[in-house]
């Protein structure tokens, strides 16, 4: 029986995928955590694999969040320049370090970031 909406499968794997590395979690990490194997959360995260509503709740208590912020409200997953970025090592390190800082401190990092991005000719 074919599957009939991959997007929405994808869109909730990318935002699984965000999640995960916003909360510094490896796939082995937040697989542990819920009793699956890192290759299974790597299926979930691509949309090969459907998240049980049971599972998606165990993922979202184990991120921290809600639910509803896998389902999001689009069944369309982030642009692949988004995913293509997250999935660099440095780029994800940057996130995963910003992430961690309060709010404030936070936005004076990423504006002086950007500021040094565009003195380097990077255009935003």
């Amino acid at each position: 029986m074919p599957r009939l909406n991959n997007n929405l499968d994808r869109a909730i794997g990318a935002r699984l995928r965000t999640q995960r590395l916003q909360a510094g979690l490896t796939q082995s990490d937040l697989g542990k955590s819920i009793a699956v194997t890192f290759q299974q959360i790597q299926k979930y995260e691509n949309g090969k694999n459907r998240l049980s509503g049971s599972r998606m709740i165990g993922v979202a208590r184990r991120l921290k969040i809600e639910p509803a912020e896998l389902l999001g409200g689009s069944d369309s997953p982030p642009g692949p320049d988004v995913l293509d970025a997250l999935r660099q090592r440095d780029i994800n390190r940057m996130f995963v370090a910003l992430s961690k800082l309060e709010p404030q401190k936070r936005r004076a990092v990423t504006e002086a970031f950007v500021a040094m991005v565009q003195a380097f000719g990077g255009k935003l």
